[in-house]
């Protein structure tokens, strides 16, 4: 049951709070009691895809629309390279 509490304290700063309405604490606290538990079911969510990924060891990953900043710094690093390379 601590477990969450950790997270609130430690990675959102909650450990000291200053009066602001007991209103706008409630729902602060709610919020950020609501993050944490998306990071701690993500946590297990991201555990077992790696558990999957290390069954196929010749998986790649592709990359998608989302990722297309990666991509073109992985070209742009390709292309210096083959430059240097010349």
């Amino acid at each position: 049951m601590e477990y969450p509490f950790r997270y609130i304290n430690q990675v959102f700063g909650y450990g000291k709070v200053r009066y602001r309405g007991l209103a706008k604490n409630t729902s602060r606290l709610h919020l950020l009691a609501a993050f944490s538990n998306l990071l701690i079911g993500e946590k297990d969510i991201i555990e077992a895809q790696q558990k999957s990924l290390d069954l196929e060891p010749g998986w790649k990953p592709m990359a998608t629309v989302h990722d297309r900043a990666v991509v073109m710094f992985e070209r742009l690093m390709e292309r210096l390279m083959a430059e240097e390379r010349e």
